[in-house]
């Protein structure tokens, strides 16, 4: 039972000393940040064969964001999200959002050269839209040949809501620029919820101090 024991010791003193030079506590000391998220798709196919006629949609979503630091790690902001469509053949109003976010990175970092520069990040968020995601189809447009199955209801008014909950990595490439990627959960209240992923420049207005 002694050797047990001192075995048991051995590991937990290992383990702990391993932890400590894998990773060291590192604080995201910032005022003030500002970035944006967007995504881009595009899509050309065949819609008549005959008269060889092709349809184009192309959708792209900015979302710009500020935020404020009233402590190491922890900020407070607000975002505003715009998603437009260009086509030939298909149209669609604007997607607008407009929220609030909390967001907290975990104070530590891998202790190796280029990995020091990662830090994990979660936020909350809470919006207002004027669309909503369904899980059902709500519509089916079509032209010629060319069908869409709509899975989102429009409103004239800022009256949906959502909240977003991201989780994601940000990498420091130079002084206070930062690139990051993200996996978001999105929930709209009474309405459909799914996965997005997330891709976006961030600027730290003071210096990424180390501590």
């Amino acid at each position: 039972m002694r050797n047990f024991c001192i075995v048991i010791l051995v590991c937990i003193c290992t383990i702990t000393s391993s932890y400590g030079q894998f990773f060291q506590k590192e604080n995201v000391n910032v005022l003030y940040s500002g970035g944006f998220h967007n995504g881009f798709s595009y899509a050309n196919f065949l819609i008549d064969d005959v008269q060889m006629e092709r349809g184009n949609l192309f959708a792209a979503e900015f979302e710009p964001y500020l935020g404020y630091y009233p402590i190491n790690n922890l900020g407070i902001g607000i975002s505003y999200s715009y998603e437009f469509m260009l086509s030939n053949i298909y149209e669609k109003d604007p997607f607008i959002e407009f929220g609030v976010f909390v967001r907290y990175y975990i104070p530590y970092v891998i202790n190796k050269s280029f990995l020091r520069r990662i830090h994990l990040f979660s936020e909350f968020t809470f919006s207002r839209a004027n669309y909503k995601t369904v899980p059902f189809i709500n519509k089916t447009v079509s032209y010629k040949t060319w069908f869409l199955d709509e899975n989102f209801i429009m409103s004239d008014r800022m009256d949906q809501k959502l909240f977003t909950i991201p989780i994601g990595v940000q990498l420091n490439v130079w002084k206070g620029l930062n690139i990051e990627i993200s996996a978001q959960y999105m929930n709209f209240l009474n309405g459909a919820k799914y996965f997005k992923p997330r891709v976006g420049i961030e600027y730290h207005f003071a210096k990424l101090n180390m501590e």
